[in-house]
């Protein structure tokens, strides 16, 4: 018995939403439900979703207005846009007006930067080959640069301005590189409409860019309507996760509600993950006990938080009739740690794949397959990972340098380094041929050896970087019962 009824599979259903009153009906369905879930975009969702069934040959277009209108929502409407957490930046961003001239001012230069990309890209033989290296290296550069400059407080309140949102949109930006594009204002301001989503802040694209889009695109109206109630299906789905998590955060920590848990007050009132770490890092450790149930118990809730921000972000793009692979499906599931990695966070692990692995798979040590996997996967897992973190964390920058921002990651560069051992292990046991688990008991242990070792590695995670290692490992000791 399914808990979300399969929608998309009811021919009654596909039939009927393509008339008036369905799609109505529908539109209505998709804004409540994202309203439900507590996103602020569910008007202009309806408005696609409305929008895709009426003119099917103009979905890009559509896709692309919504990213318009989202920016200029986030950049005017929302108070708490990435580049808010840096103090000189905030009083420039104060007045509606200011904000508004800010995002005018922003999003046109962020055009002009693709635009010159793109025109780069038809002129000079070796943007052509490695964009994305360039884009990189030059964005890297600036950011190293601006970053040793003393500038005037309202200059380099700007100028972080920019940078935050143009890395926002770097990995974007690295999926419309590599595509084959036309150096014209028409086909960059159509590119443009993918250097974010309006469904999600992520700088991990879903759904890749226009060229993976077209792979999934609906051809019929049949095909349309499957992809647009596949779509309510997941958003359905999406609520039930959010009441798993609800109940299961406030029985566990009295963490958030759960309606009717909140109103018996019935909770173990544990103490979170974050609780245990910074006690163990402040000298001050809890039980060995309640350091391992913070730590087993948290990871589940960190895949259902990846979840449910994944299936939103797919469910907007399936009902704008693309009918995409969701971000995450099933982890555990999974029974080796590489199938694992490619479950979990399925877009961010396809950007490792595409920037980071493919290039140093089809470069290097091409006689020895096993060597070249290694070496591509240390690329993708250890290097790109780490790169992509760094430039996730530039907001550091101002506070530490380029270099101090660096350092202040070597935490999350070792995480990387474990992942990655984690990952190539499993890898060459595929390799060698070695076969899943035949018996339902062998299953149970490899997919419980699985879970252990992602729930251990988190402890070097991005959400418990402090700047010091030695933190970490003194969170270690005390699931232990030691003390340092």
């Amino acid at each position: 018995m399914k808990i979300v009824p399969q929608l998309d599979k009811s021919k009654f259903l596909i039939s009927w939403g393509q008339t008036i009153p369905g799609r109505l009906i529908l539109t209505i369905s998709t804004g409540v439900l994202l309203w439900l879930l507590g996103q602020w975009f569910w008007w202009l969702a309806a408005l696609i979703y409305m929008a895709s069934g009426l003119f099917p040959n103009d979905r890009k277009w559509i896709l692309a207005a919504g990213t318009f209108t989202g920016l200029a929502f986030h950049y005017v409407f929302n108070e708490n846009i990435q580049f808010h957490y840096l103090n000189f930046v905030s009083p420039l961003l104060g007045p509606f007006l200011n904000r508004g001239i800010v995002a005018l001012v922003e999003v046109g230069a962020m055009f002009l930067l693709l635009w010159f990309f793109i025109y780069l890209k038809s002129r000079w033989s070796v943007v052509n080959r490695r964009p994305v290296l360039i884009h990189l290296t030059f964005f890297a550069l600036l950011l190293a640069v601006f970053s040793s400059l003393k500038l005037p407080t309202a200059i380099a309140g700007y100028l972080w301005i920019f940078l935050l949102a143009w890395n926002q949109s770097i990995w974007f930006i690295n999926y419309i590189l590599v595509q084959k594009i036309e150096p014209t204002a028409k086909e960059a301001l159509l590119q443009f409409g993918f250097v974010r989503q309006y469904m999600h802040y992520s700088s991990v694209p879903k759904g890749k860019s226009w060229r993976y889009l077209e792979g999934f695109n609906s051809k019929t109206a049949d095909e349309l309507a499957k992809a647009q109630l596949n779509g309510i299906k997941l958003l359905l789905w999406t609520c039930v996760l959010v009441i798993i998590r609800s109940t299961l955060r406030y029985s566990l920590f009295k963490d958030g509600s759960a309606w009717v848990l909140s109103s018996l007050n019935w909770t173990l009132n544990l103490p979170s993950l974050q609780d245990t770490f910074y006690g163990a890092a402040n000298g001050h450790p809890y039980s060995w006990y309640y350091g391992w149930i913070a730590l087993l118990a948290d990871f589940p809730l960190e895949i259902l938080d990846l979840a449910i921000t994944g299936h939103i972000a797919v469910a907007c793009i399936r009902i704008s009739g693309f009918s995409i692979p969701r971000n995450t499906w099933r982890p555990f599931e999974a029974m080796t740690i590489a199938d694992f990695w490619n479950r979990y966070y399925y877009y961010f692990k396809e950007l490792l794949v595409d920037f980071f692995f493919f290039p140093t798979f089809a470069r290097y040590f091409k006689s020895n397959m096993k060597l070249r996997t290694m070496a591509a996967t240390i690329a993708a897992a250890c290097f790109g990972n780490f790169i992509y973190h760094f430039f996730f964390s530039i907001g550091n920058i101002p506070r530490l340098g380029f270099l101090g921002a660096i350092w202040y990651l070597h935490t999350y560069f070792f995480y990387t380094i474990i992942l990655t051992v984690g990952i190539c292990a499993s890898q060459i046991r595929i390799l060698n041929g070695k076969k899943r688990p035949a018996t339902p008991g062998r299953q149970i242990i490899a997919r419980l050896g699985v879970y252990a070792f992602f729930a251990l590695t988190a402890i070097f995670n991005m959400h418990l970087v402090t700047g010091d290692i030695r933190d970490n490992f003194r969170f270690v000791a005390s699931l232990f019962g030691l003390q340092f």
